[in-house]
């Protein structure tokens, strides 16, 4: 299966601190891809889960201003929000790399399931 989604942000970014409370929040960032990226994902609800355990390649259009491995979190957990893997605790291989042929975000997965 293969979801072209926007380019994640950051690992660095995705929470906010409230340094009165000490409290972590979701940042806006995050919000609003995590609800843009919900709205792509809706699509593929008819889509049967994938088996356990899953290999995931991510393609990200980012410069080298960024690191990758900061950009898979958050697509790991937008694939299980939307169902579309029980558990980002079954990825069993993961591979992250810059791509600037793709609009944002170029995720592949598939089950390695026997």
């Amino acid at each position: 299966m293969t979801l072209d989604l926007p380019l994640p942000p950051s690992t660095n970014s995705l929470f906010a601190t409230d340094f009165k409370t000490k409290r972590r929040f979701i940042s806006k960032d995050y919000a609003a891809w995590k609800k843009n990226v919900a709205e792509i994902l809706g699509r593929y609800v008819a889509l049967p889960k994938l088996e356990k355990p899953y290999a995931v390649h991510i393609l990200v259009n980012i410069n080298h201003r960024s690191d990758v491995d900061g950009r898979a979190k958050a697509v790991l957990d937008a694939l299980t929000e939307a169902s579309l893997i029980i558990d980002d605790r079954w990825v069993e291989w993961l591979t992250i790399r810059r791509d600037n042929s793709v609009g944002g975000c170029r995720v592949e997965l598939w089950s390695l399931a026997q």
